[in-house]
C-alpha cells in the first residue's frame, strides 16, 4: 500500500489562491470525460500529446539537466494498434523524436511483444529491451492473464492481483526499478512512463529510492479501476508530494486541440478528483504525471502544456557564466519560445555500463 509522508510545504508566496484551486476542480468536473483514455477522446490529445510535442522538447532542453546522460524508461512497451492510436510503443514515439540523444530502456512481459518491438525499431541502438517484471519487490512474479484469449489480448497481461486475471503466462523474474538502476548504473533518469494494467503503485513504490533523490525528472503512471485497494489517487498523491513531486491528471482538451495538466496534489486535491475507483468493474483508466514539485521541469512542462507563464529557464550547477546567462538561438528542432541559454557542461560521463539488456 502506498502511504502519504509528511508533505513538502509551500510559502505564502507560493500557495495557490482560492480562485486558482476553485477553478481547477470546476475544469475537472466539468469534464470528466476528458480524462479517460479510449472513451472517445481524440488518441492524438491527452499524454500521446504531450509524449510527441513536450517530453521531446523538455528531454533535449539542456538547461534543465544537470548530467548530460539521458535516460528514458518506458514499462510496457509493447506496441499494440496504429501509430495514432493510445496504444502504439512510445518507446518507438521517443526513438523518432529525440533523435539518439536519449537511451530508452523498454521492459514488457511478453518476450514476442518485445522482439516485435525490436524488429519495428529496426536495431535502433538507443533502444534496450528487457523481459523483466517491474514491481516493489525483487523475485518472481506470476504473470496473469485473461483466462481465455490471452494471446490475442496481450496488453492486458499483469503482475497485478487483479480478479479479472484467472490465466497465467508462469513465472517471471522481478525487480524494483531501484535494483534495476542500481545494476545497469543508471543514476537518473529524465522521464519515466508506467502502464502495467493496475501495478502501476508497486512500480512507483520500487522507484521510491530515486524519487527521494530527486533523480527522476518526470513520470507517468496510469490510474485505474485496475488499481487493487487500498490504493487510490489520494494515497499515490500524498506519497508523491511527501517525496517532493506534484501530481497532475492528464486530460484531451477537446476545446484547444491539446492535453490539459489537472493539478492534483498539495492544496489543490480534492477528494472529488478521485475520479476512478480501484477495484471496480466499471471502466475508468487515466494518465497522470508526476514531476518535480516547484522546479524549472515543473514551470516548464506547465507552460508548454498548459500555456502558463514560466520564467525563462537557466542552466542549473553552471557557475558564474551561466548565473549571468548567454543567450542564443534555440538548437535546431526545438518549439520553445523562451530565451535559450548556451549550457556549460563539465564533459564528466555519468555512468558505466554494468550487467545486460535483453537483445
Amino acid at each position: 500500500m502506498i502511504t502519504g509522508q509528511s508533505a513538502v510545504g509551500e510559502t505564502n508566496a507560493q500557495a495557490p489562491s482560492h480562485a486558482a484551486q476553485l477553478a481547477n476542480l470546476e475544469w475537472a468536473l466539468a469534464h470528466r470525460h476528458a480524462f479517460i483514455v479510449g472513451g472517445g477522446n481524440n488518441p492524438t490529445l491527452g499524454l500521446k500529446y504531450v509524449h510527441t510535442r513536450v517530453v521531446p522538447t523538455l528531454l533535449n532542453d539542456s538547461c534543465l539537466w544537470t548530467n548530460r546522460v539521458c535516460h528514458v524508461v518506458d514499462v510496457g512497451a509493447a506496441s499494440y494498434g496504429p501509430a495514432t492510436g493510445y496504444d502504439y510503443s512510445d518507446s518507438l514515439l521517443f526513438l523518432g523524436s529525440l533523435g539518439g540523444q536519449c537511451t530508452i530502456h523498454a521492459f514488457d512481459l511478453s518476450a514476442s511483444k518485445l522482439q516485435e518491438l525490436r524488429d519495428l525499431a529496426g536495431g535502433n541502438p538507443s533502444l534496450r529491451t528487457y523481459h523483466i517484471a517491474l514491481g516493489d519487490r525483487d523475485g518472481n512474479s506470476t504473470v496473469r492473464t485473461p483466462k481465455h484469449g490471452a494471446d490475442q489480448r496481450v496488453n492486458t497481461w499483469s503482475i497485478a492481483d487483479d480478479k479479472r486475471l484467472a490465466g497465467s503466462r508462469g513465472e517471471l523474474r522481478s525487480l524494483t526499478f531501484d535494483s534495476f538502476a542500481k545494476t545497469e548504473g543508471i543514476r537518473t533518469v529524465r522521464y519515466a512512463k508506467v502502464d502495467v494494467q493496475g501495478h502501476d503503485p508497486r512500480v512507483a513504490l520500487g522507484m521510491r529510492s530515486l524519487l527521494h533523490a530527486r533523480r527522476v525528472g518526470f513520470a507517468s503512471f496510469e490510474y485505474s479501476n485496475h488499481w487493487q485497494p487500498p490504493d487510490s489517487l489520494a494515497s499515490f498523491q500524498a506519497w508523491a508530494q511527501g517525496l517532493g513531486y506534484a501530481t497532475f491528471l492528464v486530460a484531451a482538451d477537446a476545446a484547444r486541440q491539446r492535453a490539459r495538466l489537472v493539478r492534483a496534489s498539495g492544496k489543490f486535491w480534492r477528494p472529488a478528483l478521485e475520479l476512478c475507483t480501484p477495484g471496480s468493474d466499471r471502466r475508468c483508466v487515466i494518465d497522470l504525471l508526476i514531476v518535480k514539485a516547484q522546479s524549472a521541469l515543473e514551470r516548464q512542462l506547465l507552460w508548454h502544456v498548459n500555456g502558463e507563464e514560466a520564467p525563462p529557464c537557466r542552466p542549473r550547477g553552471a557557475g558564474r557564466r551561466a548565473a549571468r546567462g548567454s543567450f542564443a538561438r534555440h538548437p535546431r528542432g526545438s518549439t520553445s519560445r523562451e530565451p535559450y541559454v548556451v549550457p556549460v557542461t563539465s564533459g564528466r560521463s555519468e555512468e558505466r555500463r554494468v550487467g545486460k539488456e535483453c537483445r
